[in-house]
């Protein structure tokens, strides 16, 4: 009985050894299977990580090439074969980086001739890339003509603003420079870490095969992993014989998501499971030593076996104890191992104990130069007492300290956030601290740069950024100052909220269709302001699309062209319209007879000029001055303008002529005539009966000149003219009156132009001479004498005064004539002064308006007696009575 229970015990103790081997061989399995996976995800973002560097190296030169394609200068693809020279030198994962055209010719190479070599070996690939609509491609593992090297091309293409290729660039990978990546991720002695592409060809391995017919560059045959490979099945704890060493391997692979490539990492299973052989034999000898104590113990004493039965359970905790730990320290090393981020331990002096970066490039040495130094001496200076600083706050007070800093690596600055955290034992007591310190060079570059854009979209133009469906998700503050709307005020709403009403649904389907199809639109707008005021904007609208042509967003800048329109207006009134009466001017009248032609039905009917003059405006502009002028043209033009019917238009022709245009008066021309007398006799009337803005009216009236003319292009340029010549005929008459023109003006006017010329020139000639004329008395002794100015013509003979005085002072030439009458009639004087017989007689001159009202006149008169040495009592001076009409305060002179 003692010996069978003996038995039972034994065996029950065997079944629970065999069982827990069992679990603890399936969890080293399950750990070393977890091990895998992290792993493999750690080495293909390592790897990534070089294919990444490629895109952005295709993307920088992609740039200078789309520059080059643009430059049609012969030189521009030398400098750019140069330039990728450079760029491929600075980066050892590429061997040649070269630009080609559309249809796959090289425009130009960092290495042109072995370039050209690998194109044209694999022309098949270049070709399937140039046919498909992807942006990117790498390869999988290419032969090199008879060379061994390990080679990849990675394509990428380049499209313009219209999204049309205009080349591809193409890059020649070294995948040899994978396999420095893959020997540094290595940590297990027993672990493998293979890169292999989806055909199975083996690009690199850690450690190298070993295994005959298997190496680098080479395809091998390993069905479970094709399988997965084919059937896109996950590779997660595959346990197969590797072709590389034919040792039994438990495999995990990760595929990389920017090339054609797997990661494979293995672990041997008897790696794997050599502490659990250590534990089964361990556990087998203890098995056996307590069999064999228990068989003594249990002849000797029944008691001495439950307390080996004890020792017994306490060895399996102890060492199930110590697995867990085990676990929790893999766990805890592929944690550590996974952190994208620099991992420091400090004692509680401040020396280095521990150090993890996921990129060596970002300490100042390696892990192994730096463990066990103090903090100042591995950190500059400045940096140091930052961080003495904050290790006190941490001692201090038990929080984390945040601290930034910046450190120069190889020339190159760049930016870190570093958290100081204490490490607590178990008594809760800090024993040192910990510090993970990230890289933030490139948000502090993204966060300059949203700086500059802020900045930017804070300009002089209104801006608002809307989502696909058209809702306002952002204004700015030029938005606000322009609309009037605040941001809170349109976030949300469809900008239709601002719409004016004044463009119909062609308009906005043509607008949106051009968004469309070209991706922007840009015009004048007529939008509403919050206010109510309808004003124009210039318009330009952008659809933002992402890399998948998904519509995002619409981004929309606006200008107020309220100002522009005003001025625009401003310019076309000075350029069109009188600015003292707001009447259309000579040039927008001139267009209007130029446009009565356009109707072909009504040229054979008769139109008026009416040129309407205001008799002795100068004086009355002299006399009252200008102001009092300007409010009688205003005047005048009111009340005209306020009598016209819609066939008739008026506008001021110059100075102080208007013109009456009367259109469609009919094909008879004596009833055309007598409608444009009648409209002659109202304008008269109306002209009669403006006195300006003076308390002292002065009469006013007006000669006008009417010509008739069919309404016709030709008739309606000569119309201006004969009107000129009518309304001067009137004046002539007097004023007050209307004529009609007819031919024998226009030759009057031509005979007393040339008789002005002649006038001109008439004083320097000698022409012009005195005439005296005796004055007596009642019983006829004479008393004085009139001077009377003659024309002695050198070709027309004696002319009238009546016709070359009246000629004289409309031209102006009068005041000359004037001074040289009075020079002459001073002389004469003089002379007489020695004569007794005449030095008692006056000498009468007629002295014109325009000469007696010249400033300076009577020192002229003056200055005149005392050259001359004449009597001033014997000159009189005499004027007309129109004088005193054209000034009447002379009158108490």
């Amino acid at each position: 009985m003692p010996t069978a229970f003996l038995l039972g015990l034994l065996m029950i103790a065997l079944g629970a050894m065999a069982w827990a081997l069992a679990e603890r061989r399936t969890a080293s399995m399950e750990e070393a299977r977890r091990y895998t996976i992290a792993k493999a995800e750690l080495v293909s973002d390592w790897v990534s990580g070089s294919f990444t560097l490629s895109e952005h190296l295709l993307a920088g030169t992609g740039q200078l090439a789309l520059e080059s394609i643009a430059d049609s200068d012969a030189s521009a693809m030398p400098q750019l074969s140069s330039r990728l020279d450079r760029r491929v030198d600075a980066v050892a994962f590429v061997d040649a980086v070269a630009l080609l055209t559309p249809t796959g010719e090289p425009l130009a190479s960092s290495d042109g001739a072995r370039m050209r070599a690998v194109l044209d070996d694999n022309a098949h690939i270049v070709d399937a890339f140039l046919a498909s609509p992807e942006r990117s491609r790498v390869t999988g593992l290419l032969t090199q003509g008879d060379s061994s090297a390990l080679t990849a091309l990675h394509f990428m293409a380049l499209h313009d603003a219209d999204a049309q290729l205009q080349g591809v660039m193409v890059a020649q990978l070294n995948m040899a420079v994978l396999s420095a990546t893959i020997a540094r991720a290595a940590q297990l002695e027993s672990e493998s870490i293979a890169l292999v592409d989806l055909d199975l060809q083996l690009v690199t391995r850690h450690p190298p095969p070993t295994a005959e017919g298997v190496g680098i560059g080479l395809p091998f045959e390993l069905a479970p992993l094709s399988r997965a490979v084919r059937e896109g099945l996950a590779l997660d704890g595959m346990i197969v014989r590797s072709p590389m060493d034919q040792q039994v391997r438990l495999l995990s692979g990760k595929r990389l998501e920017s090339a054609p490539y797997l990661v494979v990492i293995g672990r041997s299973t008897t790696d794997i499971l050599r502490p659990w052989w250590r534990e089964l034999r361990i556990l087998l000898g203890g098995w056996l030593v307590t069999a064999l104590l228990g068989w003594l113990a249990l002849r000797r004493h029944l008691s001495a076996l439950a307390s080996r039965q004890r020792l017994a359970r306490e060895v399996v905790q102890r060492k199930q104890a110590q697995s867990d730990i085990q676990q929790r320290e893999a766990e805890l090393r592929t944690l550590v191992t996974g952190i994208e981020a620099l991992l420091f331990r400090f004692d509680e002096h401040g020396n280095l104990q521990f150090a993890h970066a996921h990129r060596p490039d970002l300490l100042l040495a390696p892990p192994d130069q730096l463990l066990g130094r103090h903090y100042s001496e591995i950190l500059p200076g400045d940096i140091t007492e930052r961080f003495r600083v904050a290790l006190d706050r941490v001692a201090d007070t038990g929080l984390p300290v945040e601290v930034g800093y910046r450190l120069s690596l190889d020339g190159t600055p760049r930016d870190f956030k570093a958290v100081l955290r204490p490490l607590l034992n178990d008594a809760a007591i800090a024993s040192g601290t910990v510090v993970l310190a990230t890289d933030i060079t490139r948000e502090k570059a993204l966060e300059a740069q949203l700086r500059i854009a802020a900045m930017a979209f804070d300009t002089h133009l209104g801006m608002f950024i809307t989502d696909a469906d058209g809702n306002v998700i952002r204004t700015n503050g030029t938005f606000t100052q322009i609309t009037g709307y605040s941001e809170s005020e349109v976030v949300g709403r469809n900008p239709r909220m601002w719409s004016s009403g004044q463009h119909d649904a062609d308009f906005y389907r043509d607008m949106w269709g051009a968004i469309e199809r070209d991706g922007s639109w840009q015009g004048e707008v007529w939008n509403r302001r919050k206010t109510g005021e309808i004003y124009p904007q210039w318009l330009t609208i952008s659809a933002i699309r992402n890399a998948h042509d998904e519509l995002l967003h619409f981004v929309a800048t606006l200008s107020d062209l309220s100002a522009s329109k005003e001025a625009e207006d401003a310019i076309h009134r000075l350029a069109f319209y009188d600015p003292l009466t707001g009447l259309p001017n000579r040039q927008r009248l001139q267009d209007r007879l130029h446009h009565l032609a356009e109707n072909p039905e009504r040229q054979q009917e008769h139109a008026a000029l009416l040129l309407v003059g205001l008799d002795n405006f100068k004086a009355y502009n002299s006399t009252l001055g200008h102001q009092q002028g300007d409010a009688l043209l205003q005047q005048v033009a009111e009340r005209i303008g306020d009598s016209l019917d819609e066939n008739e238009a008026l506008a001021r022709w110059g100075g102080d002529q208007f013109v009456l245009l009367s259109r469609h008066l009919g094909s008879d021309p004596q009833s055309a005539a007598l409608k444009a007398q009648r409209a002659a006799d109202a304008l008269l009337l109306q002209i009669r009966a403006c006195s300006g803005s003076n308390q002292k009216a002065l009469p006013i009236s007006a000669s006008i000149g009417i010509a008739l003319f069919h309404q016709s292009t030709q008739e309606s340029a000569q119309s201006v003219h004969q009107a000129e010549l009518a309304m001067y005929e009137a004046k002539r008459q007097g004023g007050n009156t209307s004529r009609f023109f007819d031919t024998s003006m226009q030759a009057a006017m031509v005979e007393r132009t040339r008789l002005e010329a002649d006038l001109y020139h008439a004083l320097e000639r000698g022409e012009l001479v005195l005439h005296y004329q005796a004055q007596v008395n009642e019983v006829g002794d004479p008393i004085g004498v009139e001077c009377l100015l003659r024309w002695q013509h050198a070709e027309r003979g004696m002319i009238s005064p009546g016709v070359f005085i009246p000629l004289a002072e409309e031209s102006g030439l009068i005041v000359p004539i004037g001074h040289w009458v009075l020079e002459t009639a001073c002389r004469q004087l003089a002379e007489w002064r020695h004569r007794p017989e005449l030095q008692t007689l006056t000498l009468s001159v007629n002295v014109s308006p325009a000469q007696f009202n010249q400033p300076g006149f009577f020192d002229e008169v003056c200055q005149l007696l005392n050259e001359s040495g004449a009597d001033p009592t014997r000159l009189m001076l005499e004027v007309t009575e129109g004088l005193f009409l054209h000034d009447p305060s002379s009158l108490s002179v």
